[in-house]
C-alpha cells in the first residue's frame, strides 16, 4: 500500500477555485459568549454560518469503498438523491420521469437497476405500498441535523466545554 503523499499547502499555490469564490452567509452575535476589544470593551462573538444547502455523506470505513465499486448509474442515483433531499427529511419521492431526463437515462430498467442496487448496499429502502419512494439511510447521508432529528439514536462519544472566561467566576 502506497503512503499517503505529505503535501505542504503553501507550496502548492493558491486554489484556481477561490479566485471567484462567493460564499452567502448570515451573521449571528452569540450573546450568550463575548470578547474583549483593545479599549477592554465586551462584545458578543459574532461568526458566520454558510447559507447554501448541503448533505452530509459520511465517512467511516468500508463506505468508500461501497461507493467506488457501485455501478455508474447507482452512483448517478445516489448523487441525485443527495441533490434532491429536502431538508430533515428521512425519506425522498423519485419523480423517475425528471430523473431520468436529468440524467439522460433512456431506459426504465437502468432506473431499477440502480435503485436495486442502492437498496442492496442500504443506502435506501423502498417505502411499502408507494411507488418512487424511498426511506434513506441517516447513517450514511442527510440533509440537516441527524442529532437534533434522530436525538433516541445519539451516542455521545465525548463532552467538550468551550466558551471563553469573559469576567472573574463565570463563563
Amino acid at each position: 500500500m502506497r503512503k499517503k503523499q505529505k503535501i505542504d499547502s503553501g507550496a502548492i499555490g493558491i486554489n484556481p477555485f477561490r479566485i471567484d469564490l462567493k460564499i452567502p452567509v448570515v451573521k449571528v452575535a452569540d450573546v450568550g459568549r463575548f470578547s474583549r476589544d483593545e479599549e477592554g470593551i465586551y462584545h458578543p462573538d459574532r461568526y458566520a454560518i454558510d447559507k447554501r444547502e448541503c448533505v452530509k455523506v459520511y465517512r467511516f470505513p468500508g463506505l468508500r469503498k461501497v461507493i467506488v465499486r457501485m455501478s455508474p448509474a447507482a452512483q448517478c442515483l445516489f448523487l441525485w438523491l443527495c441533490m434532491k433531499i429536502d431538508k430533515d427529511a428521512e425519506f425522498i419521492c423519485v419523480d423517475r420521469g425528471n430523473y431520468m431526463k436529468e440524467a439522460e437515462i433512456k431506459s426504465v430498467n437502468t432506473y431499477k437497476a440502480a435503485v436495486k442496487e442502492l437498496c442492496r448496499y442500504c443506502f435506501i429502502a423502498e417505502v411499502v405500498d408507494h411507488v418512487d419512494v424511498f426511506w434513506i439511510n441517516p447513517a450514511y447521508f442527510f440533509n440537516g441535523n441527524a442529532a437534533a432529528k434522530f436525538p433516541e439514536n445519539v451516542i455521545v462519544e465525548a463532552e467538550i466545554l468551550t466558551g471563553k472566561r469573559t469576567k472573574k467566576g463565570s463563563n
